[in-house]
């Protein structure tokens, strides 16, 4: 996936592809990788759930876990999803948020 992504950030820097990007990265454990892609996101992304959850374990997996925890602590709740929210209690967990 990552080499098509890779592919279509040539053509265009939308956010749907950033955010595919630093996902497959994340999910192939290249960390930094996944955290410099999430960070070239803009800032309103990062309440969204499905970006906020992703990028929080970045963070926390590159050593930074104060800024995870302030990305978690963020993210609009109002608006997750039923399928995220299973994914959000694993990330606070991993993470360590109370």
């Amino acid at each position: 996936a990552i080499k098509y992504f890779l592919q279509l950030k040539k053509i265009s820097s939308d956010s749907v592809v950033i955010i595919g990007l630093a996902n497959s990265y994340l999910q192939l454990g290249k960390d930094l990788e996944a955290n410099k892609a999430f960070s070239g996101l803009n800032k309103d992304l990062f309440e969204r759930p499905d970006v906020g959850l992703s990028y929080a374990l970045s963070l926390f997996k590159i050593g930074k876990k104060d800024k995870a925890h302030d990305i978690f602590n963020d993210i609009d709740k109002d608006k997750m999803s039923v399928s995220l929210k299973a994914y959000y209690y694993q990330v606070k967990k991993w993470i360590g948020v109370k």
